[in-house]
């Protein structure tokens, strides 16, 4: 029998009490914290380190400290100051615009260009209905996809392949993550395996339907995200680069039972601009817009024509999302997004 012992990291407590008035504190709280505090360590986070300090915010007084001196890993804290920044700079009904411009190409179909401002709310249904509208425009056939994800200078590679892991780009797809679905079928059968459409992966389905109840599959990638820099260029095209294939291969192997639902497993994507242009191909070809060239990476050119720009729902509705899941991604994104200019630096002053 596997047994694990866990032991709680307690990173920050901040606690900001308001009050007009000092007398409007109540004499005794300081030793009812401190009991507070002594229960919690007896009781429910045996082992863990706190660090506690309540002010009193009219006169700076500090009213109650529990080792308030100690550096401590914020952790996921730091999202609420992620949020007043973002509030602050964009304004709570700032939208992430999404363009995209058409390039013409001599004797050929024009280029469609997609340039993206790090919308981290940006789904495949969005790029569905970027898809639409381009046909509905007129344009059956374009000649190479161009990505541009210019703005983020030098963004982190996913950090494994958990969805916390995913990896930032100003062209983010779906929070940059995919999934494997798992079905069953008739029992003694293999079980259906599926991706989130517009994928190229390889699958190999080792999955099997089975009539008894429970379920138990996993799902391995080969090669490994690990062994993987997607900072690698591809071949360049003049001022732009050949986005390189990325083949990979899901294993999914195990059991699932005959009367289970369908099962979602989530994962990061290892090539952000890649699996953007992927599903860009693929919605364009889903809304017949033939696609006749290639999948490239760089800068727009003076010289396209913006035909459509994709907004974002508002900002305060995506800090929502944001700290109501604690979503790394969310965060990383919106930290890029408000925080660098054309040379990398930071351009806001706060004010806070």
């Amino acid at each position: 029998m596997f047994r694990a012992n866990f032991k709680i990291l307690l990173g920050l407590f901040v606690f900001l009490v308001y009050a007009t008035d000092a007398k409007a504190f109540d004499p005794s709280l300081p030793a009812k914290l401190s009991k507070k505090i002594a229960d919690l360590r007896e009781t429910k986070i045996k082992g863990a380190r706190i660090s506690f300090s309540l002010v009193q915010l009219s006169t700076g007084k500090e009213i109650f400290a529990e080792n308030a001196e100690e550096l401590m890993s914020p952790a996921s804290v730091l999202k609420l100051v992620t949020t007043v920044a973002a509030l602050k700079v964009l304004g709570s009904e700032y939208q992430f615009p999404t363009e995209v411009f058409l390039n013409k190409v001599e004797g050929q179909a024009p280029d469609l260009i997609v340039r993206g401002y790090g919308d981290p709310s940006f789904e495949q249904q969005d790029l569905l209905e970027l898809a639409q509208s381009i046909r509905q425009s007129g344009f059956s056939k374009i000649n190479n996809i161009i990505i541009d994800d210019t703005l983020f200078i030098d963004p982190p590679a996913a950090s494994g392949i958990a969805p916390y892991q995913a990896a930032l780009s100003a062209t983010s797809v779906n929070n940059n993550t995919f999934y494997v679905a798992v079905s069953p079928s008739i029992s003694g059968e293999k079980a259906i395996v599926s991706l989130n459409p517009g994928l190229d992966y390889e699958v190999a389905n080792g999955v099997n339907t089975l009539s008894y109840k429970g379920e138990s599959f996993s799902v391995t990638f080969s090669p490994s995200s690990e062994t993987y820099n997607p900072k690698n260029y591809g071949t360049r095209k003049g001022l732009l680069y050949l986005i390189p294939e990325d083949p990979v291969k899901i294993n999914a192997s195990g059991r699932i039972a005959k009367s289970a639902e369908l099962v979602k497993k989530f994962f990061s994507v290892r090539n952000p601009v890649r699996y953007f242009a992927s599903l860009t191909k693929h919605y364009l070809q889903l809304s017949g817009v033939e696609v006749a060239g290639q999948l490239l990476k760089g800068e727009t050119p003076g010289s396209a024509n913006q035909i459509y720009v994709h907004k974002s729902e508002a900002l305060k509705k995506i800090l929502v999302d944001m700290n109501h899941f604690s979503s790394n991604y969310i965060a990383g994104q919106l930290v890029f997004a408000l925080g660098q200019d054309e040379k990398g630096y930071f351009k806001y002053d706060l004010g806070i």
